[in-house]
């Protein structure tokens, strides 16, 4: 049980950087869009 709920923190934070990557990307398109 412990393995299991090790497995799914770690596939959460997997999940959270890849939305912070998304976010970051979108943040630098639409200042760019800006100038």
């Amino acid at each position: 049980m412990a393995m299991f709920e090790y497995t799914t923190k770690v596939e959460i934070l997997k999940v959270l950087i890849e939305i912070l990557k998304e976010l970051r990307a979108i943040r630098k398109a639409m200042e760019t869009e800006k100038k």
